[in-house]
């Protein structure tokens, strides 16, 4: 196994050179990832439907465009050093209340709010905190052009949850679930279709 190197910007260790073992507080975080994954699967599981399961492949693919957030910055600091723990315990709390709100991630069916919009807000938080650290992480390099390109999307996404939590409650009753799942498609979209295109061109 290859030994990390590596170097610092302030309280952040930037990784120069990768090894294959996982810093602890990786694992730790991964967990807390799976049980936002397991969190989706058993509330599909309560309601199988068309639309039930079509939620529940919304939120899978929402939760896996953090999880691939999560490992770009773990692949460029050390997440166990300098002041990057404190982050990264502040994402997973994140994820954690994202994980406790899924059941509640679509709306209840008088209208409630409070839940869907706390979704949009940790998924706003999850992405934050780690386009944060790898700000830090880039400070002197080519890199902080990609991190624009990864906020864009982010901001477009999030403004689009917040509006799925918001407007269907001012819409009559037979047009509030096909508005959320056209708002929430959307912002999917937004983010893979950035995040397609970025991988597809190499950048």
């Amino acid at each position: 196994m290859g030994k990390r190197e590596t170097s610092s910007f302030g309280p952040i260790h930037v990784r120069t050179r990768g090894g294959s073992r996982a810093d602890r507080l990786e694992i730790f975080f991964d967990l807390v990832f799976v049980f936002a994954f397991f969190s989706i699967a058993r509330t599909a599981s309560t309601h199988i439907t068309g639309w039930g399961l079509f939620e529940a492949l919304l939120a899978l693919m929402l939760l896996w465009r953090a999880w691939c957030s999560h490992t770009l910055v773990a692949n460029r600091v050390q997440p166990g050093e300098g002041g990057a723990p404190v982050v990264m315990f502040a994402a997973m709390a994140v994820v954690f209340v994202f994980a406790l709100a899924i059941p509640g991630a679509f709306g209840a069916r008088r209208g409630e709010v409070s839940e869907p919009l706390l979704i949009a807000g940790c998924y706003a938080g999850i992405r934050v905190l780690h386009l944060m650290l790898f700000w830090i992480s880039a400070a002197g390099t080519r890199l902080k052009g990609r991190l624009f390109r990864m906020a864009r999307p982010m901001i477009v996404a999030v403004a689009l949850l917040v509006c799925a939590a918001i407007l269907p409650a001012y819409l009559p009753d037979s047009l509030r679930d096909p508005t959320r799942i056209a708002l929430w498609f959307a912002a999917v979209g937004a983010e893979y279709g950035v995040y397609c295109r970025s991988r597809g061109s190499g950048s």
